[in-house]
C-alpha cells in the first residue's frame, strides 16, 4: 500500500523538477572554432560558427535529458573539476556546460570537450547524440 504513494510522491518530485529546468548549453571552442548546442524544452539548436540548424526536441528526449540532470548535483556545477587541461594548449576544444533553472544559471569551469568532469559524462553524450 505504501508503494504507490512513494511511487507518486517521486512521480511529483521528477515533474516538479524537469519544469524547473528552461535550457541547458553546451559551448565548445577553441581559437578558430565555436560550437553551441541548446536545449530547451521543445527545440533543440545547434551553432557552429554562425551557421545555426535548428530542431523540435521530441517529449521523449527531453525526459531522458531530465533523467540524466535529476542524478546531477546542478547547483555543485561550478565546483566540478576537469579531468585534464588540453584545452590550455589548443590540443582540445574548452567547453562548458550550463543549466539554467528559473532566473537562476549555474556553469561549469572550463573543461575539455573530449574528457569532462565524471559526473558530466552521460549529459554531454545525450547532448552530442541528439
Amino acid at each position: 500500500m505504501k508503494t504507490p504513494f512513494f511511487i507518486s510522491l517521486f512521480l511529483l518530485a521528477f515533474e516538479g523538477f524537469s519544469q524547473k529546468i528552461t535550457s541547458i548549453t553546451l559551448n565548445e571552442s577553441t581559437r578558430g572554432f565555436r560550437r553551441e548546442i541548446t536545449i530547451t524544452p521543445n527545440e533543440y539548436t545547434l551553432d557552429e560558427n554562425s551557421i545555426t540548424l535548428k530542431k523540435k526536441l521530441s517529449a521523449e528526449d527531453w525526459h531522458e535529458l531530465m533523467k540524466i540532470c535529476a542524478v546531477i548535483k546542478l547547483k555543485e556545477l561550478p565546483k566540478f573539476k576537469s579531468a585534464s587541461r588540453k584545452s590550455a594548449k589548443d590540443a582540445a576544444l574548452q567547453a562548458t556546460i550550463e543549466v539554467v533553472i528559473g532566473e537562476k544559471k549555474y556553469q561549469t569551469p572550463i573543461f575539455d570537450h573530449n574528457n569532462p568532469p565524471k559526473e558530466l559524462v552521460p549529459l554531454v553524450n545525450k547532448l552530442r547524440n541528439l
